[in-house]
């Protein structure tokens, strides 16, 4: 068992950072969260609902990213984002050419538009990062659950992640994320849980 007697609330607008040292459960906890998991005892509710007994709305306000990259090598960004979009069921025919042209713009944003006709595989592993973290600039969600979001991130990369927690705080929605880093830089009210203290 990797903790227990752990509870707490998160609210609209709130941050949550979860910490711990390696083996604490701090991605287990958020695949929980997530409802990939299922916990051996208690549950997760959202808007008063158990998850289990909510699962479609509570997965279309939620956007999950994990610490691996859950990218296809061999499409380019371009591509990996618009599968993306269509698993989701984002894309319908006469929005086709508005769903491109928002990828495009979340490219530019993100210094990855020289690279997005490239190969995923041939995108240095900070390229490959803020490949995966452009989902958060192309679906609205009310919930964000990151593992380790600042991973493999230069100073510039870090910040621009950072301003974009931030902005989802602003518009009312709520953030989980686990890091090892403290310097990320939120200028807001961040909400602490360390895992070590619930460990058996």
């Amino acid at each position: 068992m990797l903790f227990k007697h752990l509870a707490f609330q998160l609210y609209s607008g709130q941050i949550l950072h979860i910490m711990g040292a390696n083996g604490t459960g701090k991605t287990t906890l958020l695949q929980i969260l997530a409802g990939l998991l299922v916990p051996l005892s208690g549950n997760v509710s959202w808007n008063g609902v158990s998850i289990d007994k909510n699962v479609v709305h509570f997965t279309e306000n939620l956007l999950y990213i994990n610490h691996r990259l859950g990218m296809k090598a061999a499409l380019t960004p371009a591509e990996n984002l618009y599968l993306f979009l269509a698993r989701r069921n984002l894309i319908k025919t006469k929005s086709k050419q508005k769903a491109l042209e928002n990828i495009k713009q979340v490219l530019e944003k993100l210094d990855l538009n020289l690279h997005a006709h490239v190969l995923t595989a041939q995108l240095s592993v900070g390229q490959q990062r803020r490949l995966v973290l452009a989902k958060l600039l192309l679906i609205k969600a009310d919930c964000w659950i990151l593992d380790e979001p600042f991973t493999a991130l230069d100073k510039k990369g870090v910040a621009l992640i950072a301003s974009l927690i931030e902005e989802q705080r602003y518009r009312g929605g709520m953030v989980i994320f686990t890091s090892h880093q403290s310097d990320y830089s939120l200028q807001t009210e961040v909400k602490k849980i360390f895992l070590d203290a619930c460990c058996v």
